[in-house]
Parts: C-alpha cells; sequence; structure tokens
C-alpha cells in the first residue's frame, strides 16, 4: 500500500510533491501527541525533527536561505576536563505517564526591526493528573537563525512524564534582526506568560526552571544572570515575576565572541555579520559591563555529546 502511494506521488510535479509531504510534516509535528489517554507500556520517546513542518519546502524552493553547515570542526581541549562515558544502552524511555499536549499557545507580540509584529508560540506538554506542579520552560537551539518549539520532543516528553510542567518557547533570532537582548526578553516573556495562567496549566509558580540547549543553553543562562533586571522585562503580564529558581544550560556558549571560532573559513565568515549584531547590544548590567560582548563565565559545566559527557 505504501509503495503504491509513492508511485502515485512520483507522478506529480516535483514542486507539489515537495508541497504534500511538507503539509503532511506539519501535520504530524503539530497533532502527534495531542491528548494522551493513559499510561502504556513504556516505549521509544517521539521524536520530531528539527526541520520539521514547511522549512524543507521554504529552503529547496529558495524562500528561506539555507544555513550554513561546517565542514570541519576544530577538536575540543579536554585537558583540564573530566570525561564521563556513559552507558549507551541506558537510554530514556516514555510512555508509562499520561502527558497532553497543548499546541500553539500565543504568549507575545514583540515588534521586529521592520516595525511589524512577530506572534510568538509555545507547546506545552501537561503531566496527568493535573495539578499544581513545577514549571520547565524549554528553549531550542538553532545557531540563533532558527527557533523550532518542536524540538527535543523526546526529551521534553520524558521530563514532562517525571512530572513537570514543560513549555517550549519560540524567541527571535538573527532573521527577525534580533540581538541577544530580544532573545533574553523573549524567554522572560513566556515565564510571565506562564505564572499569568498558572491555574489554566497547572504551575506552581514558585518553583520554575529555565531549561535551554545551544543557543537556547545561551539565553537560559543569561535569563539567570539577569534575574531582577528590569530592562529585559518587556511587553505583557508585567505583574508577573520573571526570576525562575534554576538554571539548566546544556551546552549553551559561555562568550558569544567565540561562536564559530572552531570552524572552518567558509562558515565562520557566515556567522560574521550575526556576530557583529549581537556583539553591538551592549549590555546595561553590572556583572557582563567589563566583557566586550555579552559574555557569561561559568566555572564549572557540561559539556554534553552523543557518545560522552565532559565536565
Amino acid at each position: 500500500m505504501r509503495n503504491k502511494e509513492r508511485g502515485k506521488l512520483a507522478c506529480l510535479p516535483v514542486q507539489a510533491t515537495q508541497i504534500l509531504w511538507a503539509i503532511l510534516a506539519t501535520l504530524i509535528a503539530n497533532h502527534g501527541l495531542a491528548d494522551a489517554s493513559g499510561p502504556v507500556a513504556p516505549t521509544d520517546c517521539p521524536y520530531v525533527e528539527q526541520m520539521h513542518g514547511l522549512l524543507p519546502l521554504l529552503f529547496s524552493v529558495g524562500l528561506l536561505p539555507r544555513p550554513t553547515m561546517a565542514a570541519t570542526i576544530a577538536p575540543s581541549d579536554t585537558s583540564s576536563s573530566v570525561v564521563i562515558r556513559p552507558e549507551s544502552t541506558q537510554q530514556i524511555r516514555c510512555g508509562a505517564n499520561a502527558v497532553t499536549m497543548i499546541h500553539d499557545v500565543a504568549f507575545a507580540h514583540p515588534t521586529l526591526s521592520n516595525g511589524k509584529a512577530k506572534e510568538l508560540k509555545m507547546d506545552i506538554l501537561v503531566p496527568q493528573p493535573f495539578k499544581g506542579r513545577p514549571l520547565v520552560v524549554y528553549v531550542t537551539g538553532g545557531g540563533f537563525i532558527q527557533a523550532p518549539k518542536e524540538a527535543a520532543l523526546n526529551l521534553r516528553t520524558y521530563v514532562a512524564e517525571a512530572g513537570f510542567v514543560v513549555a517550549s518557547v519560540e524567541y527571535r533570532t538573527d532573521r527577525d534582526g534580533a540581538t541577544y537582548r530580544d532573545g533574553i526578553a523573549d524567554v522572560k516573556s513566556a515565564v510571565r506568560y506562564l505564572r499569568a495562567n498558572a491555574k489554566k496549566y497547572g504551575i506552581e509558580t514558585q518553583h520554575v526552571a529555565v531549561w535551554g540547549e545551544s543557543a537556547g543553553g545561551y539565553l537560559v543562562a543569561m535569563v539567570g544572570v539577569t534575574s531582577g533586571t528590569k530592562a529585559f522585562d518587556v511587553g505583557d503580564n508585567l505583574d508577573q515575576s520573571s526570576t525562575v529558581q534554576a538554571v539548566v544550560d546544556k551546552f549553551g556558549p559561555s562568550d558569544i565572541s567565540q561562536v564559530a571560532s572552531d570552524f572552518d573559513a567558509k562558515a565562520k565568515a557566515a556567522y560574521g555579520t550575526f556576530l557583529a549584531l549581537w556583539k553591538d547590544a551592549d549590555p546595561d548590567i553590572p556583572i557582563l559591563k567589563t566583557a566586550k560582548a555579552p559574555s557569561l563565565v561559568i566555572p564549572q559545566s557540561l559539556l554534553l555529546r552523543a557518545d560522552e559527557v565532559i565536565r
């Protein structure tokens, strides 16, 4: 049956086929985990590719520029690190506890550099039974050029099944003309929105954590160190606090001036405009004033890879 359907699609023009696949991918990404009905036997956690929905089509027809990928990356210096090698057979499993997904919740409408407003959305995983639970705000990576809230569905589901409300948020990126300030403000907007709607989503407002990967790791670290700095609290729900009780920075850059420094020359050059844009946003907070770029020195952190953990 599947081969026959593929045969029919092959008879269509190339662009029509791409559009059909893009629509199917969007439907899967938007409805793949809605309304879990109850506990089931543990299984692999659901996964959504970061290149989800219409992005592959937009890249292929040239409506969006393809992200520049480094051909080579210089090896990391682990001489002062303790390398932890986890057991590769011990992988996360999902399905033991029921979780409900709430899609496309609009939480902010910031104004872009071109004067237009952009609607920022989040996906929220709510564990069952419904009751007050700690909140984790997940901030995806994407090289500061994309911020797909659909990313890391497997990890987010695992955390939600452990008893946390997990909200995955969008934020403005380089493609929106954004600076690091804007990304931090967007994450703080999400925290305030969720506190304002705590009863609706079953959130304990006194227990809020932010968790980010890569570019998202940088943003959540900055959300933590700018706690109480009102300059980053803009937009709606300003009667709510954006302060968080915990930060999980998963391989986020701690010095923006060093982003792409270990890439090959072509990839490094592609990041030049982005780095200049973010460096020019000089922070007005004392902890960062001595730095040439918005940076954060983390004395102890974890660099996570697929096959090892470096402390």
